[in-house]
């Protein structure tokens, strides 16, 4: 018999398209502040880790390792990510008394995420006034298995715009998008609204980088707040087309986590 999807798993593990969207976010708005973003493939790995009690009130430690590919050409991009995931801590389907706080039991597992293909495409350059403006879109392709709630095992896709515009030696930055959630069995989610705003510096022409980003949803599901945070990325040209960013995430509603940290590289082929 097919287990019941639970929005608490989902939303602790990723499942519900957010924590790997967050990530694509940051990194696409931020990247292009280095001063010599490269055209050509690029491939990309990074870990993660999350805690936060993601409404239950019982702490979780999850982990992420992501992998994936990237093409960038002038005035567009293209790339693929998946993760693997372990997770610790009380896992909600135990019992409904686990879910609240009883005793339960503490597990260590682990899972192949889902796949995310996302792009961009350049529709203005930007001008003395005018800020630099692309078409953003993504599609979740649901790899990750929906029995261990890593998933919903549906398809979901997101659509939106991002902003950027150079004053002085900062850049201010912000996007503003839409998102349709595939709905499975018993859950049926409200499709969000998705922006962020952020203000960034690029250090030493341009080969470090620091950023401050805020990014809020609506609503995905009516009994819970909406997800927002603040997110502190820190970027870095260390050596021969390779770049280091770092990020540190501070989770504002019961439905984040409370803290995450991502590091990663990106290397130019």
């Amino acid at each position: 018999m097919r287990q019941r999807v639970k929005i608490e798993d989902l939303l602790r593990l990723g499942g519900l398209t957010l924590r790997p969207l967050r990530l694509i976010i940051i990194i696409s708005l931020l990247l292009p502040t280095l001063s010599n973003a490269q055209s050509g493939w690029s491939i990309n790995s990074s870990f993660q880790m999350t805690q936060g009690d993601y409404i239950t009130g019982i702490s979780r430690n999850n982990y992420y390792f992501n992998i994936g590919s990237r093409y960038r050409s002038e005035g567009w991009y293209v790339s693929a990510n998946i993760s693997i995931i372990a997770w610790d801590g009380l896992l909600s389907e135990t019992s409904d008394h686990d879910m609240m706080g009883g005793s339960g039991t503490s597990h260590l597992n682990m899972g192949i995420g889902d796949m995310y293909l996302s792009g961009e495409i350049n529709l203005l350059k930007g001008t003395n006034v005018l800020p630099w403006i692309a078409l953003s879109s993504q599609i979740k392709i649901p790899t990750a298995s929906s029995e261990s709630n890593l998933g919903t095992g549906e398809f979901d896709y997101g659509i939106g715009f991002t902003f950027r515009k150079q004053i002085y030696s900062f850049i201010a930055f912000g996007d503003i998008g839409y998102l349709n959630l595939g709905d499975p069995e018993e859950i049926t989610f409200l499709n969000p609204l998705t922006f962020g705003i952020g203000i960034g510096r690029g250090f030493d022409y341009g080969k470090y980088s620091i950023s401050l980003y805020y990014q809020r949803y609506t609503k995905i599901y009516e009994a819970y707040t909406a997800p927002h945070q603040l997110s502190l990325g820190l970027y870095a040209n260390i050596i021969n087309r390779t770049v280091l960013l770092i990020i540190g995430s501070k989770g504002l509603s019961e439905t984040s986590p409370d803290f995450s940290i991502s590091a990663g590289l990106e290397y130019y082929l």
